[in-house]
Formats: C-alpha cells, structure tokens, sequence
C-alpha cells in the first residue's frame, strides 16, 4: 500500500527497547508549553500520568493537528496491535484533562481541516476510510455502501455471474474453474463486483466467493 503523508507539528520516534521519550509543545493554545511524554498503556503530561489502555505494544508518538481551526492538537500513539498496526489519538482539553479522540488503523493521513483518511482491514482487503473529526472532538468514520478491493484471485469453483446485487438478477455468465478473475468492490460487505478474464462485469454473494474462489481467506 501507497505509503501517507501524514502532517505533524513534531515528531518523536521511539523504539520499543525505550520506556519513553519527550516533547514539549502547546497542546490546547492557553499559551503554555505542555511537556508530553508516553509509556506503554501511560499519557504523560507536565508530569501527570493518564491511564491509557493500548491494545497491543506502544511503539512510537508524534503530536499532529486533526483540525488546525480549533484550539487543540492531538497525540497520537501508534501500537502493534493483535493483528495490524493502530494510531489512537487523544487530546488536552482546557480543563487539564485528557480524552480519547479515536483510532485510525492503517496509514493515517492528517489533512488539517477536521478530515483524516486511513486505512481499515475488512477481512480480506484494506479499505480505504474516511473520517472527520466532530464537535465532540472524536473521530467518526464515514459509512459508504462501496468498498474498493481490485484483488485478483483464481477460481476454484465455478460459479454464476449475476447481472445486479441481487439473488434473482439474470445469470449473465457462467464463470469457469481455473479462471482468473478481479473482486473489483463489495457493495455493503456482502455482494462483490467481479470482473471475469475475457472483461465481464457482475456480481456474487460473499458466500460465493469464499466457497469459490482460491485463497479468499477472512482474516480478522
């Protein structure tokens, strides 16, 4: 995957031999410089420790700045989680307290203006989501119907093309054993547009697929 470009105010790369290290920048604009520091499953801030459970090993921090409008700039801590890497984020309110803004899974990309774009595993692919960040100062993912996949995979079992996401849609081909073929999108995580070897375009249920297809494997 593409690698993002993610916009930060400073940045602190740590390694996991190393309990924690240090940076001192202005988290909620009142004028004073904050000194943050980060522990495993602990948010230091100007000495004050914050609980903060990670779900998996904290690895790195870096101070970014989802919405560069408001008032407060966000840490987010990258974790190796059970199965992918995460990046959660929190912020320091003008009360001196700190609160969760959410998570970003893969690549975060920051653009500044209240929307972010990462990546998220669907089972069998990355999705590509975008997220933008509420007056609640948290991150909320964006719901779309479609997902981009283009996956290649070879066909184990044959199986119909329909014409259109729906089980009593005409049969438009009848695709062969052997076969190559790309998962184009999903449409709501249970039907995906395939396009067959000699360019045809329809769709199967999930169900197809995983019973059809060579190494369609779901992964958590």
């Amino acid at each position: 995957m593409k690698k993002l470009i993610t916009t930060i105010l400073a940045v602190v790369t740590m390694t996991t031999a190393n309990a924690q290290k240090k940076v001192t920048i202005d988290l909620n604009n009142d004028g004073v410089a904050d000194k943050v520091e980060v522990a495993q499953d602990k948010i230091f801030i100007n000495g004050k420790a914050f609980e903060a459970y990670f779900d998996g090993t904290f690895k790195s921090f870096k101070i970014v700045d989802i919405n560069t409008a408001d008032d407060f700039k966000e840490i987010e801590i990258t974790i190796d989680g059970p199965n992918l890497p995460d990046h959660l984020y929190y912020y320091y309110n003008k009360k001196k307290e700190l609160n969760a803004c959410g998570s970003i899974q893969l690549e975060p990309k920051i653009l500044g203006n209240g929307i972010a774009y990462g990546g998220s595993w669907a089972g069998y692919y990355a999705k590509t989501q975008k997220y933008v960040l509420q007056k609640t100062h948290t991150l909320e993912a964006v719901v779309t119907d479609y997902d981009f996949v283009n996956q290649e995979y070879k066909v184990a079992k044959s199986f119909e093309l329909l014409t259109q996401y729906d089980p009593n849609s005409k049969v438009i081909a009848n695709v062969a054993a052997q076969s190559t073929i790309t998962i184009i999108a999903t449409y709501k995580g249970n039907w995906l547009m395939i396009k067959t070897s000699n360019g045809l375009l329809g769709w199967i249920k999930l169900e197809t697929a995983q019973t059809s297809l060579l190494n369609l494997v779901m992964a958590g």
